[in-house]
Parts: C-alpha cells; sequence; structure tokens
C-alpha cells in the first residue's frame, strides 16, 4: 500500500470512530469517501457546524514520520524525477503538504475549532502542554 492510500485510509477509519462514538449527535450519516479522506473530512465538518459542538483536531507525534523517513537511507534515494520520498511526501502536491493545507483552511470558522500539532515527545511532557501540569 502506498503512503497516500495508507494516510487517506487511516484518516477515514478515524472519521467512522468519531462517527460512532458521537453518532447520537449527529443528525447525518457522514459520507466517507475511501480515495480522498479530504473529502471524508469535509463530510464530517459540514455535519457537526449544523449542532453545537465544535470539532478539536489533535494532531499527535506529527514530526515522527519525518524523523523516520529522514534516518532511513532508502528514503533518500530518488527517484526518476531526482525527488526524494521524503520531498515527495511533503512538498509541492504530496499527501502530507494537500492534507495539511485542507486542515487549516478548514479551521476556524470552517469547522476545526482548535487544533494542536503535538510533536513525538513523552507522555508526561504532552499532559503538562494539553493540562498546563
Amino acid at each position: 500500500m502506498d503512503i497516500q492510500k495508507s494516510l487517506h485510509s487511516h484518516i477515514n477509519s478515524t472519521i467512522k470512530s468519531f462517527a460512532v462514538k458521537y453518532s447520537e449527535l449527529l443528525d447525518r450519516t457522514i459520507e466517507i469517501e475511501p480515495e480522498n479522506a479530504i473529502s471524508s473530512l469535509s463530510s464530517l465538518l459540514d455535519i457537526v457546524q449544523k449542532t453545537p459542538n465544535r470539532v478539536y483536531l489533535l494532531i499527535d507525534e506529527y514530526d515522527n514520520f519525518a524523523n523516520e523517513i529522514m534516518m532511513n537511507p532508502q528514503a533518500q534515494m530518488a527517484d526518476n524525477a531526482g525527488k526524494n520520498f521524503y520531498e515527495a511526501l511533503v512538498y509541492e502536491s504530496g499527501p502530507l503538504k494537500t492534507l495539511f493545507k485542507a486542515v487549516k483552511s478548514f479551521s476556524g470558522s470552517f469547522g476545526i475549532d482548535r487544533t494542536l500539532n503535538a510533536s513525538a515527545r513523552t507522555h508526561n511532557e504532552r499532559q503538562r502542554t494539553l493540562f498546563g501540569k
């Protein structure tokens, strides 16, 4: 499975779990687009916006994948276009850049009330950041 399919699959799986957990609060079914999790997220946000509730998005360990890719020698090898794996993910129209652009566009009055990007830290460090402890 390529990275983009895996990313969309993971996001869609999370959206499905959200839909099950909060089904009593939602008046419609979230449309899941198997090949486009950004559309699925848009559907979720459209439905939640019609309720008094808000969406808070936690992106945990967002930098962990980048660290692993940068440390992987195979990821540094260039493809036929001269791009390495990391560049293909985060530059131009890579799946991660596209996803984070969408999240940014959905922020505020478009559905995501708050976003917290947490880097790879210990549980105690995260607790202090989230709860001020």
